[in-house]
């Protein structure tokens, strides 16, 4: 009977043993690449977010110049909106994780050992599927996603600034003027 209780006590400390270890070795390469997926996909989601918000904010700041100096002027508020844009867009998607971590709000989909997979080789995609550091985890390539954002956001302000140009030239002031509306 003892050497029946000893075997049981040999293989139960067997099976916590090598628990434990496996505990430690960090994430598996395939959750590496799906929480590296995932973050990808945030990626490419908030590089649209950043030119839609950029030239959303940017045109509908203009409602605010006559009521606040630095919205009268349409390259400022361009540039206001451009860069309040880029910065919220850049913290939000790279100094959020890194401030509080993964596993929650729009990183619920990301384990918080993802940034164990930065050391490990899983096969990573890559921005823009590979064209961008194929092999190296997203979370790695933070100065090319900032570059990526603030062009987004850049590009959305520029597209504001044009469109705010033409809606002035064939419907504002000048335009009525010359049409004999005043």
């Amino acid at each position: 009977m003892q050497t029946y209780r000893g075997r049981i006590a040999i293989g139960v400390f067997v099976v916590v043993a090598c628990w434990s270890v496996a505990a430690q070795e960090g994430p598996r390469k395939t959750e590496c690449r799906q929480w590296d997926e995932a973050y990808l996909t945030l990626f490419e989601t908030f590089i649209a977010i950043a030119f839609a918000s950029s030239t959303a904010l940017a045109l509908s700041t203009g409602l605010l110049g006559r009521r606040y100096w630095w919205a009268a002027s349409p390259a400022r508020r361009t540039c206001i909106s451009t860069v309040g844009t880029f910065g919220t867009v850049a913290f939000s998607l790279e100094a959020w994780p890194r401030l509080i971590g993964f596993g929650s709000v729009w990183f619920s989909g990301i384990g918080p050992q993802y940034f164990d997979c930065q050391e490990r080789a899983f096969n990573a995609t890559g921005l823009f599927d590979g064209v961008i550091g194929a092999n190296v985890p997203a979370l790695a390539q933070w100065p090319a996603i900032t570059a990526i954002l603030l062009a987004s956001a850049l590009a959305g302000g520029t597209l504001a600034f044009v469109a705010g140009r033409l809606i002035v030239k064939f419907s504002g002031l000048a335009a009525k003027a010359k049409a004999g509306a005043l």
